[in-house]
């Protein structure tokens, strides 16, 4: 057996910001667009987290939680860097103009102009 440590990364809980992107892009684009923003907040159970570590044969897995903020750039900016770095960069690629920036006016009015978010 071999013996070391594993670091991950997951986000924190969904926040208001990314729900409301979740509800943007299920009401405008698709819902299995929705669906991937929901799934990158999926792992932040600590309880679920340590039961997949331990399945996948890891021999007392703990989780330490930390919270960091990031600085943000301007919401429009972020939203579609955000957008281009993950699988949505496909579906959104498909979309017109008015439905873009239907999803940026949303993601504005839902605190996307904060300079940080918490993770």
């Amino acid at each position: 057996m071999r013996a070391g440590r594993l670091a991950l990364n997951v986000p924190a809980p969904e926040t208001p910001l990314f729900a409301a992107l979740a509800e943007t892009l299920g009401r405008h684009v698709a819902p299995e667009a929705a669906g991937f923003v929901h799934a990158v907040f999926s792992l932040d159970d600590p309880d679920l987290l340590v039961r997949l570590l331990a399945e996948a044969g890891f021999d007392r897995p703990e989780v330490e939680a930390s919270v960091l903020t990031l600085h943000l750039p301007p919401a429009a900016e972020f939203l579609w860097q955000y957008a281009r770095s993950t699988p949505l960069a496909g579906v959104l690629a498909q979309t017109d103009d008015e439905t873009r920036a239907a999803i940026e006016r949303r993601w504005s009015s839902a605190g996307g102009r904060s300079a940080t978010q918490t993770a």
